[in-house]
This record gives structure tokens, C-alpha cells and sequence, in this order.
């Protein structure tokens, strides 16, 4: 069960946004991309450097490790893909066939071909040892985000600025079909990892989660307020987490309805990515730094029933001691600890949204995914929070009094 988030690791080497961040398959390392023009290899648990490259005369937008763990492909705005040799610490290969700038990679799964899309609404396949492009899709009207091959290795799916997830076959560029429920722009798309399912984000603010095979609409995740940059399934298909420009990863149930972890950032989160063994996450943006970090186990709490008679009683503090909650990265420390529950807990969550400007805590339907009341909670701003799904338990962290 998803559960209160404790940081392990933050890493600060970068000088401007972090663009993405991938784990090693081993799980011991992270290769950041950055807008300072670096492609950053490191431990992930103390953020000991390997490696530091200069990789790209500017915005370096994508990073993505060969499935044998021996090579690191970056993307840049300047319309190349370069694959480094960890080993000779060289770059051994780079592909020029863009004719605009490059925005995210994809390896295949036995390593010897790698799918690149870009603003020039094109996605290539190509091998990576003789630079030769296989296939060429041109199925996208716009900019193309995101792309993710298929862990059979048969299919691509990709999607961009046109609003659509364009699913097409790998060895004939041949059109599969396409997922076009998205309000605004696609930033990511995802493959479960099982196959049977794809997670797209959007501007629209939701992640949207569907069947593969034929499109057919599962669910809809409505939890951020901003827009929604990238995805990421657990390596058990069983949770998602969504990284916003709300200034939060959300990691949430991918399969039912179910508790909403919560993870803050200082600035807008564009990219997130699931350790191999399911127990860490690494999310990074535009506050420069990369965050590691993991869910612990919580106790239960009794409670008292919610005052209902004002909109200021809709939470009130549960009886007992609170629940412990771990440190929270942020500019002040957290001083205060104080449960809350709402009133209405049958029918919904009460979650307090983290940014301490806001301020404020969100009643969140369960049913519906929508916010449905918002209230001061700290006068100086909420630090940290998790929602217990059966119990109706809102643990915030701050650093003043709550009202």
C-alpha cells in the first residue's frame, strides 16, 4: 500500500531544470538531463558522480540507458542523439536525421535500435550501430512529446502536440491506432508492464489509462491542478506516478481507485522515473535538483467525527498522538504535526495540497476525481501530507499553526 514518503537522496550538481531523469536497469544509477547541457551519471543513493557531460551545445531533453546498462542515449534542441559508452566514457555514435529538436528516446527492448521523436512531428526508428533509419512514421500533425516501445518490441506508441497517442507497428511504421480523448496536448505515454495497458499525460491536466489494444478508456486521473508532464508505471503495474507543473509528483493506484501519495517540489516537476525494484522514486524540474525518495510503512489512527456545521470544522484534529511523519525537503523545517479527517469519509478523500503558497487544504471525490471544497489549513503553508483511503486520514506537515 502506498504510504507516507521519506526522502533518501537529494542531488543538486545541476545548474538549471532538470529535464529527465531514467534509472540504471541494475538500480544503482541515474542519468540526469539537464538544460545546463549535461547528462549527469550518479549513485543514486549519495550522489557520488561517475560521469558529467557536456553532452549537447544546449537543452539536453532526454536520457535513456541501453538495456544492457553499458550506454546512455541523450537528446538535445540541437537535433542529435549521441549514445556515451560508460565505460570509455566517449560518445560512440551520433544520429543527425532530425531537422528540429529532439524530444524524447526510446531503446527497443534487445538494444540494438532506438526510436527518436521530435518537433519535427517525426519519429524514427533507427540501429543504433550503423546509423541507419529503419522506419520513418509520419502519423503526427505536431511536435511530437513522448514515445515508448512496447515491451515485446513489436509496437511504438507516441504522442505530442496534435492531442493524440499513436500506437504503429516497429518493422513497417504501419498504423495500429489512435487514443484521441485528450483535451489539450500529450506530454508522456507509458506501456504497463504487462502491455496490456498505456498511461497518457496531458495538459489537460489528467492522466488517462486504457487498453492497449483497443483504445477502450479505463479511467481518468484528475488530481493535479496543473499541467501534467510526465508518467511512469511501478514496476508491478500496480501504482503511477504523475509528475506536475502543480509543483508534485502524485503516486496513485493504477488499476482501482485507491490512496493518493503525495511528493512536493519548490518549482514545476517535469520528469519522474520508478526504481527497478519498486522501492524508490526519482523526480526532478525546474527547482535544478533531482529528488530520491520512498514510501514507509504508517500506523492507524482512531478519530473523532468532524464537526460539519462550518466550512472551518470540515477537518478537525483526530484524537491521540500523530501519526510520525519523515522530514519533507523545503526552504523551513517542519515543526508542526497534525492529523485531520473530513467529515463526508464514505463518499471522499480530504488531502491538503502542497505548495506553500496556496496554503490550502482540497476535499478530493474519490468517485469523481475532482477537488469539491478548498480551505486554509497553515498560515504558513503546507510542508507534507498523505490520505489513508479506509480510514478518511489526512496527515499535513507544517511549519505554523493550523487554523
Amino acid at each position: 500500500m502506498l504510504a507516507l514518503q521519506s526522502t533518501v537522496y537529494i542531488y543538486r550538481n545541476h545548474q538549471s531544470a532538470v529535464l529527465d531523469v531514467a534509472w540504471s536497469p541494475g538500480g544503482k544509477h541515474i542519468a540526469s538531463a539537464s538544460a545546463d547541457s549535461s547528462v549527469q551519471i550518479w549513485d543514486a543513493m549519495n550522489g557520488h558522480g561517475l560521469l558529467n557531460i557536456h553532452a549537447h551545445p544546449s537543452n539536453v531533453t532526454a536520457a535513456a540507458w541501453s538495456p544492457d546498462g553499458t550506454r546512455v542515449a541523450s537528446a538535445g534542441t540541437d537535433r542529435t542523439i549521441k549514445i556515451w559508452e560508460l565505460r570509455s566514457k566517449t560518445a560512440i555514435s551520433t544520429y543527425c536525421e532530425h531537422s528540429n529538436a529532439v524530444s524524447a528516446l526510446s531503446w527497443s527492448p534487445d538494444g540494438r535500435k532506438i526510436a527518436s521523436a521530435g518537433y519535427d512531428k517525426v519519429v524514427r526508428v533507427w540501429d543504433v550501430y550503423s546509423k541507419e533509419t529503419l522506419v520513418t512514421y509520419l502519423g503526427h500533425t505536431a511536435p511530437v512529446n513522448a514515445i515508448a516501445w512496447s515491451a515485446d518490441g513489436q509496437s511504438i506508441a507516441s504522442a505530442g502536440y496534435d492531442k493524440t497517442v499513436q500506437i504503429w507497428n516497429t518493422s513497417t511504421g504501419g498504423h495500429i491506432l489512435t487514443y484521441g480523448e485528450h483535451t489539450k496536448y500529450v506530454s508522456d505515454v507509458r506501456w504497463s508492464p504487462d502491455g496490456k495497458y498505456i498511461a497518457s499525460s496531458s495538459a489537460d491536466k489528467t492522466v488517462h489509462v486504457w487498453v492497449s489494444a483497443s483504445g477502450s478508456h479505463v479511467f481518468t486521473y484528475s488530481g493535479h491542478l496543473d499541467i501534467v508532464s510526465a508518467i511512469v508505471w511501478s514496476p508491478d503495474g500496480k501504482s503511477i506516478a504523475s509528475a506536475s507543473n502543480d509543483k508534485t509528483v502524485h503516486a496513485w493506484n493504477a488499476t482501482k481507485k485507491g490512496n493518493i501519495l503525495i511528493y512536493p517540489h519548490a518549482n514545476n516537476v517535469y520528469t519522474v522515473s520508478w526504481s527497478p525494484n519498486g522501492q524508490l522514486v526519482a523526480s526532478a524540474g525546474l527547482d535544478k535538483v533531482v529528488h530520491i525518495w520512498k514510501t514507509v510503512e504508517t500506523n492507524n489512527l482512531s478519530t473523532q467525527p468532524a464537526n460539519p456545521l462550518s466550512p472551518k470544522s470540515r477537518y478537525q484534529p483526530t484524537t491521540g498522538s500523530p501519526l510520525t511523519i519523515a522530514s519533507l525537503p523545503g526552504p523551513n523545517n517542519v515543526r508542526e504535526r497534525q492529523s485531520w479527517r473530513s467529515n463526508r469519509r464514505e463518499d471522499w478523500y480530504s488531502q491538503s495540497y502542497q505548495n506553500s503558497y496556496s496554503r490550502q487544504v482540497n476535499e478530493y471525490s474519490r468517485r469523481k476525481y475532482e477537488y469539491t471544497w478548498t480551505g486554509n489549513a497553515y498560515y504558513n503553508g503546507v510542508k507534507g501530507y498523505w490520505v489513508d483511503n479506509q480510514t478518511g486520514i489526512v496527515i499535513c506537515a507544517g511549519d505554523d499553526t493550523p487554523f
